[in-house]
């Protein structure tokens, strides 16, 4: 998953490196930007230390429709109907 540039820009240039980088869903997160990191913001540490982000999918895809999502759609009896 790409992280924002603007999201390591301002890891980087407080003197911290970028850690793992993980994903998951949030209906609240749009998708590319980051919803939690460790340590907190706020948080004191020493110059270098890594910052662990996780990066927003955005909503959870749907389930239980019975068709496939593909593409943004969901296809349900032949049907295309928008998601």
């Amino acid at each position: 998953s790409d992280v924002c540039s603007s999201d390591l820009t301002t890891i980087t240039g407080a003197g911290l490196t970028l850690g793992a980088v993980t994903t998951a869903y949030s209906g609240s997160v749009a998708a590319g930007n980051v919803i939690s990191q460790n340590p907190a913001a706020g948080t004191s540490v020493s110059l270098g230390t890594s910052v662990d982000i996780v990066v927003s999918l955005g909503p959870t895809p749907p389930t239980g429709l019975g068709g496939v999502v593909s593409a943004g759609l969901v296809v349900k009896s032949g049907n295309t109907v928008s998601h």
